[in-house]
């Protein structure tokens, strides 16, 4: 503006959501959190790091989606990952 250079910031009308990736629990981070590690596939008592199939031997496979352990929300139940935006 008036010959001058200037940032211009796109207005975000919600503020961001805070989801923790350590319990996927909404409104605090991880840096915070005080409760057990869930798993973001499963939601098992466990983190995503340590998601095992029996049936795969690939634990790469197991981590991304294996077709033998049913994908559940921590948060809903719903079948669905846990940070899906519909939910």
């Amino acid at each position: 503006m008036f010959s001058r250079y200037t940032t211009i910031k796109c207005y975000q009308d919600t503020k961001p959501i805070k989801q923790c990736l350590t319990c996927w629990s909404f409104d605090h981070f991880s840096a915070r959190c005080t409760f057990p590690p869930k798993c973001h596939t499963c939601a098992g008592p466990h983190k995503e790091d340590s998601h095992v199939c029996n049936e795969c031997p690939d634990t790469a496979k197991a981590q991304k989606g294996c077709p033998h352990i049913p994908i559940c929300c921590v948060n809903c139940n719903g079948d669905h990952l846990v940070d899906n935006i519909n939910c």
